[in-house]
């Protein structure tokens, strides 16, 4: 190191200007030359030299040894020793003040020279490790988490702050003592010791992690959960001198997780109980979350699950929910599921900035709501149409009685001929017809039931069945299909009996060439409105009317239980039949449906509640007089 500041203590004149001059030839420059070790420690402090020659030997209250020793621990400047002494003595108490070298006088400029050299350079490599291990050692008790070096021993060299404070241990107690005294781990669950990472470490040569469910035990016994890794330090040979371990406290971590799994159980379980299907899909239309009543939905509606393309639905419905107008980022189409079944579906964008990263899909079964909607519609019309027609029915009634009784005063007139008595007879019974129609219009327009008592139904079909021969002709055949079991219901068995002759004289006229009249009765139990969104849930007797005619026109389906809507020719049907019907399951607390077809089978299905705790004694059904023929 050309040009190094260098202070000469030696209480020898002639010799310190023989120092004094080879350090100039060699290049050096000499900051002062003092003999005592006072003014040594003084020089020091005002110039602070690269290094200081000292005379073991000098003269004052401190001789060199002791004057280095101050000067190394207040300044850190480096010391060699010039000494014409070499005892054992002597340099024993010099080794302590840890010199950079000795000189034995005399001595030649070459060896003096090699000397400072090499003792510049070994302070200079010590100041730079010591500035990089005072970095290094820093930054370690700077970082959050807990830092412990070991030798290749497994013995503790280094703890940072973190490391003392989740283990118990300070880092001057711990220095040198076995790591696993130190870091005492188990396994929380099966509560057994866990190998130490660092001997796994030292054995493998590779970094390692801990196993999940690490609890470290402090020093006064808390439990604290962990993870950490480990890590080998190796020499610029390659060679593994020790192992850094690096590990944290979780428990925060642990507690946010369980929060999250908790928010996410409380979000799942709402989703799963909203009527509503949820699902979410990606920007490719792939879904990849879907609650369960939007996986019910979606096996309705198309084939595919969590995970497929939602193509199924229709390209174009699927273009109008994921591609909405400009502007739009709610939008809504209507589906047709399967019969009788409608579902709204409705969109939402989700937007991470300006940027579109998937769509929320709502779908929403509509079908109850409508139907709902067009009984209410139905009911209010009806309820008009009835309040119309008992008006019409009661004046007509009335003029009626009048026409019938003046008749049969007029039969007993002698003057009459006997065609104008077949005449007289004919209006009679046209106006007895009459008022049959007329009390049919009040039966239905009050739609009152005499008496409901538990009804056992599959007998009571049994006898009925077989009175339906008197008015379905021989080229219609006629089967009743059941399972031999009770069906009890709550019913007025003259009302029933009445609706089975209006479905089976409306099947009658269905198949004017012949056919099937099939007559099945079966117990049900609706679980959930999912596939009879019409009916709530419970136990049914269900009784199905099926012929094989003509069928009904899908345009007429809306209008079949209205009152006085018929799709016969005029004259043939009063158009009460069906409304009647209609009228009587309604007040049996009961449901009718019908499917059909043109040119297919058409069934009327009734819903009956289930009478589960019986009652076996039921009255004969009265005989009846057929006057007339409700038609539909």
């Amino acid at each position: 190191m050309t040009n190094a500041q260098i202070l000469v203590v030696e209480d020898e004149s002639i010799i310190a200007e023989h120092i004094h001059d080879g350090l100039k030839r060699l290049g050096y420059t000499v900051s002062a030359i003092v003999s005592s070790g006072e003014e040594a420690i003084q020089k020091v402090e005002e110039t602070h030299p690269d290094l200081v020659l000292m005379d073991i030997v000098l003269k004052g209250n401190i001789d060199g040894i002791e004057a280095a020793k101050e000067i190394r621990t207040r300044f850190n400047i480096p010391i060699v020793y010039l000494t014409a002494y070499s005892s054992d003595s002597t340099f024993q108490r010099a080794k302590i003040t840890e010199p950079y070298g000795y000189i034995l006088k005399p001595f030649e400029e070459r060896e003096l020279r090699t000397t400072i050299e090499m003792a510049l350079y070994k302070h200079k490599m010590e100041r730079r490790l010591k500035e990089s291990e005072e970095w290094l050692t820093t930054t370690l008790k700077s970082i959050g988490d807990a830092v412990i070096a070991t030798d290749k021993n497994e013995r503790v060299a280094f703890m940072n702050p973190v490391a003392e404070r989740l283990t118990g241990w300070n880092q001057e107690d711990a220095l040198g003592k076995d790591l696993r005294e130190i870091f005492n781990i188990i396994d929380e669950e099966t509560r057994s010791v866990i190998e130490s990472p660092v001997t796994k470490v030292l054995r493998e040569g590779i970094a390692v992690n801990l196993v999940s469910n690490t609890t470290l035990i402090t020093k006064n016994g808390t439990e604290i959960p962990i993870d950490d890794i480990g890590a080998p330090l190796r020499d610029e040979r390659g060679n593994i001198i020790g192992v850094v371990l690096i590990f944290r406290d979780i428990t925060e971590h642990r507690q946010a997780i369980g929060a999250l799994m908790a928010e996410r159980e409380r979000l799942s379980v709402t989703l799963q109980s909203i009527k509503d299907g949820i699902i979410m899909i990606d920007t490719n239309g792939r879904i990849i979350l879907a609650n369960r009543a939007g996986q019910e939905y979606l096996a309705l509606l198309t084939n595919v699950g969590i995970g497929d393309a939602l193509t199924h639905i229709g390209e174009k419905p699927l273009k109008e929910l994921l591609d909405p107008p400009k502007g739009k980022i709610y939008h809504e189409v209507i589906i047709q599921g399967p019969p009788h079944r409608v579902f709204e579906l409705t969109t939402q964008l989700i937007k991470v900035g300006s940027q579109v990263s998937g769509w929320v899909v709502i779908i929403r079964d509509s079908t109850e709501e409508r139907i709902m909607h067009q009984r209410m519609v139905t009911q209010e019309r009806l309820a008009a149409v009835g309040q119309l027609a008992a008006g019409i029915a009661h004046n007509f009634n009335n003029a009626l009685t009048a026409i019938i009784g003046f008749s049969q005063l007029l039969l007993n007139d002698p003057s009459l001929s006997d065609k104008a008595l077949k005449r007289l007879n004919s209006i009679i019974e046209q106006g007895r017809r009459a008022s049959h129609f007329s009390s049919q219009i009040l039966d239905f327009c009050q739609q009152s039931v005499s008496e409901q008592y538990p009804l056992n139904l599959l007998p009571f079909l049994k006898e009925n069945v077989k009175l339906l021969k008197h008015f379905i002709p021989e080229h219609i055949k006629i089967t009743l299909e059941f399972t031999p079991e009770e069906y009890w219901i709550l019913a007025d068995p003259v009302q029933i009996y009445q609706v089975l002759i209006n479905l089976a004289l409306n099947a009658r006229d269905a198949m004017p060439e012949g056919g099937e009249l099939k007559i099945q009765i079966t117990k049900i139990y609706i679980e959930s409105k999912m596939h009879l969104p019409f009916i709530p849930p419970g136990n049914w007797v269900r009784l199905s009317v099926s012929d094989t005619g003509t069928g009904i026109a899908q345009e007429h389906m809306t209008y079949i239980f209205e009152p006085f809507f018929t799709s016969k020719e005029v004259g043939k049907g009063s158009g009460l039949g069906l409304a009647q019907a209609h009228g009587i399951i309604k007040q049996h607390n009961g449901f009718i449906d019908v499917t059909s077809k043109v040119g297919e089978e058409t069934t009327f299905n009734i819903y009956l509640p289930a009478i589960l705790e019986k009652e076996v004694v039921t009255p004969e059904v009265p005989e009846k007089e057929t006057v007339g023929e409700p038609n539909r």
